[in-house]
C-alpha cells in the first residue's frame, strides 16, 4: 500500500517529488522481499522462478526511484533527513510487518490477487505522477515508462492467476476488499466500486458480507482504525499527520472514529505508548 498523500501535485514541487520518489521505492523494496520470500517457501518451480522474476523488477524499480530522487536532491540542494532510505520505516510505515510475511498469511490464490490489485494500483499512481514529472524531468518520465510496463505485466499475470484459481464470484469480492484497502484515502464508492469488480451493488454488499463477515463500510472503518494504530505506535506520525493519511480531512471526525473503536483519543493513546 501506499502512503502518498492524496492531493495532487499541481506544479513540480522538487521536495514534494522526492518524498512520493521516496515512497514509491520503499513500496518497491518491500515487495522484493515479499516476492523473494514467496519464492523461498512456494512448493512449485514455475511460480518460484516468477516470485524471483518479480524480485528483481521491483529492486530494479526501487533503485531506478532512488536514483531519480538523489538525482534532484543534488540539483535542488535539498536537505531533509527524513528523504533518506532507512529500512525500519518499512515497518513503521505498514509495508512489511514485523511479525509475518504477507504470503504466509494468506492462500496463494488470495496473495496473486493481492498483489495484482496492488499492481494496478501502484500504475495508476505512477501515471499521475510521471505526467507531473514529464515536463521538468523528461528522462525520469522515460525510465518510469519503463517500470510501467513492468507493473501491468505483473498485474495482468497475477490475476489472470487468481481468475483461473479462484471461483469468479469470489475472486470478485476479494478483490473488491484489496481495492478499498489500497485505496483507503480516498476508497470509491459502493456504485464504483461494484461496476470496477463488475458486480450489481447487491451481490456486492452480499457477498462481502458473506466472505468477510462485515459490511465494505465497516471494514473499512476497522481496518483504517488498525492502521492509525500502527501508525501512531510508529512515533513517525502525530495525530493529524495520521487522520490524513488514512482519508480524514477533518481531524475530528478521525479523533471521533478512533475513540468509538478503541475508548479513548488518538492523543491520549499516543501519549500512552510513552507512559
Amino acid at each position: 500500500m501506499f502512503l502518498i498523500p492524496k492531493s495532487n501535485l499541481k506544479k513540480f514541487d522538487p521536495e514534494r517529488s522526492c518524498f512520493v520518489l521516496n515512497e514509491f521505492a520503499a513500496a518497491e523494496f518491500s515487495s522484493a522481499v515479499e516476492m523473494l520470500f514467496a519464492a523461498k517457501v512456494v512448493n512449485n518451480k514455475k511460480l518460484s522462478d516468477g516470485f524471483i522474476r518479480h524480485a528483481l523488477d521491483e529492486y530494479k524499480h526501487c533503485i531506478i526511484f532512488t536514483n531519480i530522487k538523489n538525482q534532484i536532491i543534488s540539483e535542488y540542494k535539498i536537505n531533509k533527513k527524513e528523504l533518506s532510505f532507512v529500512p525500519n520505516h518499512l515497518y513503521n510505515k505498514g509495508y512489511i510487518y514485523k511479525d509475518h510475511f504477507i504470503f504466509e498469511k494468506k492462500k496463494l490464490n488470495d496473495f496473486a490477487i493481492f498483489v495484482g490489485a496492488n499492481e494496478e494500483i501502484a500504475e495508476k499512481k505512477l501515471i499521475a505522477f510521471s505526467n507531473h514529472l514529464k515536463e521538468q524531468k523528461p528522462l525520469a518520465f522515460t525510465e518510469i515508462q519503463n517500470i510501467l510496463k513492468d507493473e501491468e505485466r505483473h498485474a495482468e499475470y497475477s490475476l489472470r492467476f487468481a481468475k483461473n484459481n479462484n471461483g469468479l464470484f469470489s475472486y470478485k469480492i476479494k478483490l473488491a476488499k484489496d481495492i478499498i484497502i489500497n485505496r483507503l484515502a480516498e476508497p470509491p464508492s459502493l456504485i464504483d466500486l461494484a461496476n470496477e469488480i463488475g458486480l450489481s451493488l447487491k451481490k456486492l454488499k452480499e457477498g462481502f458480507k458473506q466472505i468477510y463477515g462485515d459490511s465494505v463500510y465497516s471494514f473499512l472503518i476497522d481496518y483504517k482504525m488498525e492502521l492509525a494504530r500502527t501508525l501512531l505506535e510508529s512515533g513517525d506520525y502525530n495525530v493529524n499527520e495520521v487522520g490524513l493519511k488514512i482519508g480524514y480531512s477533518t481531524s475530528s471526525h478521525f479523533i471521533a472514529a478512533f475513540k468509538k473503536k478503541y475508548g479513548v483519543t488518538p492523543k491520549k493513546y499516543f501519549m500512552s505508548l510513552s507512559s
